[in-house]
Order: structure tokens, then sequence, then C-alpha cells
């Protein structure tokens, strides 16, 4: 199945669904700062700039909530390319809403292209020192959401801490409750929800 369904609602409205949907208990917090990241873990100034050395720019910190994303890199040859996509896949029958979803359905480097495969070789590689990342819930997806006006094809994110965006859907690791085929994504042009067949071949921000 590759469906995707608009909805009209605003992103407000959908992440307190998808915080429903996935006991996310995240709050709200104003005055949003971020942290660049290092590739080993530490925390960088913000002149920092993306590179592959251990103490080059890696990931940014919400530091509201603590979560740390990582951050996509223009290189095609990259595992963390931001122009890669992969389809919705996860094999755990607790948490896939009963519907596995799509080994390989995307276009991607250096891994298998589906969430579940894409998740385990960041894991492997230790980004910014954790093996913990993961697919986050549209909540946490609502943190890395800036201020740009919508409608403007300009990616809905911070570009000093989130540069490489698209402004294409990302995958969140909620199903969509009323179609277990479908999950919730985050479309970054215009901030807005939709559920997406899990065959569609989506981009992906991981965090821990």
């Amino acid at each position: 199945m590759n469906t995707r369904h608009r909805t009209s609602i605003t992103i407000a409205w959908m992440m307190i669904s998808l915080s429903a949907q996935a006991g996310d208990s995240i709050s709200q917090t104003k005055g949003i700062v971020f942290s660049k990241i290092a590739n080993n873990g530490t925390v960088l100034a913000d002149s920092a700039t993306l590179g592959s050395a251990p103490g080059d720019w890696g990931c940014t910190r919400h530091n509201g909530s603590g979560l740390i994303f990582e951050v996509k890199v223009a290189t095609p040859s990259s595992l963390r390319n931001a122009a890669s996509t992969y389809s919705w896949l996860n094999n755990s029958a607790a948490s896939n809403g009963g519907v596995a979803g799509t080994a390989n359905g995307g276009t991607c480097t250096g891994s298998a292209c589906d969430t579940q495969s894409y998740v385990a070789a960041v894991n492997a590689s230790g980004l910014c020192g954790s093996s913990a990342w993961r697919l986050p819930t549209g909540r946490e997806l609502q943190l890395v959401l800036g201020s740009a006006a919508t409608g403007t094809g300009v990616p809905v994110a911070d570009q000093n801490y989130f540069p490489n965006m698209s402004t294409g859907a990302y995958w969140t690791g909620t199903n969509f409750a009323a179609n277990p085929q479908a999950a919730w994504a985050v479309a970054f042009d215009d901030g807005r929800a939709a559920w997406r067949g899990k065959d569609s071949s989506l981009r992906i921000l991981v965090v821990r």
C-alpha cells in the first residue's frame, strides 16, 4: 500500500494526538535553546562546524528536554546523507501495530533502506557517543520545528542547528492507530501531519 492522507489539522493538534498514542509526556518549554554536540559526545561552541572527526559537530541537543538529535550531512556516501529515504519497518510485534512494514524500500547509503536498519546502523556507529538511537515520537519531532512561515517551501526547522533538512516528510516511530499498515510522519515544509503507508519512502531524523 502506498497511500497518503494529508490532514488539515495543525501540527500542534497533531502532536497532542500522537502523544496520546505513544505515551509521550514531554513538557512544553519556552525559550528553547539548542547546543551542538560532537561526534564523541562532548558539548561544542556554536561556532563548531559539521565534520567526521571525533571533535566535529555531529548532533544537536534540545536543552529543554535533554534529547539529542542527529544532524544530517550533504555527503552522498555518508550513512547520514540528508537525501536518503527509507520505508518504515519495525519487526517488534509489541510496538508495530500488528504490521511490521516494508524492508529496504527506500534509497540510501550505508544500510538497508528501512527505518529499522538505519537505526541499527547509527547505533553501531556510536554516533555522538551513543548506541541508544531510535525513531522520534511526533512530540519529539515538534521540538525541531522552527518558526518559519508555512507554505514558503523552506524547511520548518532551525537551520543553525539542523542544516540540510529537506522540505519532505520525516518518519515518526508511531503507528497510525486507525490503519496498522500506516505510520505517522511530519512534513518539514509546513509542519503538518500525515499518515503514510509503511512502504512509503521518507526521510528520518533519529533521536536519543
